[in-house]
């Protein structure tokens, strides 16, 4: 049986690429996809999200989700990372493509019919997931998360992963909730990434013109990223695709290896959105509400990751 997905995202070219992914794999079926503020505000990742979607013939429900944290301010922090294609909302999709564009209000999306239970892909802010985890928990069969750096630098500050900084109330609630969940770190997903050889097999003109100027970015930064854990050096010859790597893990989960880890989650809100893994044992077995035991993804075969993800390659 197919897995019915709702993708969460904030429409950075690595969530887009994961979007064509799921549009063009036969292993799931997804049902929905919910935007949220995050690398652009909520108009303009409604209108990418809408824009892509009408650009390949991609025909989905699109819900619109949180426009800002659930206790913060939101700042735009420009287009320097993943462009401004498709940012302008003066012009629109071909609306005939979108099977439904409704607001996100009391999570009443979940109609009273609808009895399935969902593999809940996120990949930006975890705003709109702390919403459905209050309203409708019952209706998410597991959570991908993609979230959190350990024993690694973050990516939005020199110790937090950027989904996290977004909204850390919002991630203190997901992951101290109930729901079944994993979690998909900075420190895996930076193992993979998408190079020029790989720009230069797409196939499809809006995936090109998407994922080049985010690739030169990368490959311009010259970035080098040290693990704190085992002194690893990453040296960056393409681009990150946290959201593409996390989303094939949701469909094919034996392609990671999970181990669970106790983390705390005390300086999260303080340190906007540090977690920290609790490495003592005497220290994992305490009544402390701040600590959790998460499944964390920890290792990838990043050859059948590949193999996977050719359907990318392979339609225009």
């Amino acid at each position: 049986m197919k897995k019915k997905l709702i993708f969460d995202t904030d429409a950075g070219a690595d969530d887009l690429l994961a979007l064509f992914f799921l549009l063009k794999n036969k292993k799931n079926s997804l049902d929905k996809i919910i935007t949220s503020y995050g690398n652009y505000s909520l108009e303009m990742v409604a209108n990418r999200v809408n824009r892509f979607l009408s650009e390949n013939n991609f025909e989905a429900n699109v819900i619109t989700g949180s426009g800002k944290p659930l206790k913060r301010n939101y700042h735009f922090h420009g287009f320097d990372i993943h462009g401004d294609l498709w940012t302008d909302i003066s012009l629109k999709p071909k609306t005939s493509l979108i099977k439904k564009i409704f607001n996100y209000k009391n999570i009443t999306f979940f109609q009273k019919d609808d009895k399935n239970k969902y593999t809940y892909v996120s990949v930006g802010p975890l705003t709109n997931l702390s919403k459905v985890v209050l309203k409708s928990p019952d209706r998410i069969k597991e959570a991908f998360i993609m979230g959190g750096s350990l024993f690694y630098p973050g990516n939005a500050t020199s110790v937090a992963e950027a989904n996290f900084y977004w909204d850390p109330e919002a991630a203190k609630k997901v992951l101290t909730s109930n729901i079944k969940k994993y979690l998909i770190p900075l420190n895996l997903t930076d193992k993979i990434q998408f190079n020029r050889k790989h720009l230069r097999k797409l196939k499809s003109k809006s995936l090109k013109k998407l994922m080049t100027s985010y690739c030169d970015f990368y490959i311009d930064q010259k970035k080098e990223v040290f693990s704190g854990l085992n002194k690893e050096k990453i040296i960056y010859k393409g681009a990150a695709i946290h959201d593409l790597v996390t989303t094939v893990i949701a469909v094919y989960p034996n392609i990671a290896t999970f181990t669970d880890q106790v983390i705390s989650l005390e300086s999260i809100e303080n340190n906007n959105g540090l977690i920290i893994p609790v490495l003592r044992k005497e220290h994992q077995v305490s009544n402390n509400d701040d600590l959790v035991k998460l499944r964390v993804a920890v290792n990838i075969d990043i050859e059948k990751f590949w193999k996977i993800v050719k359907v990318i390659f392979e339609y225009n």
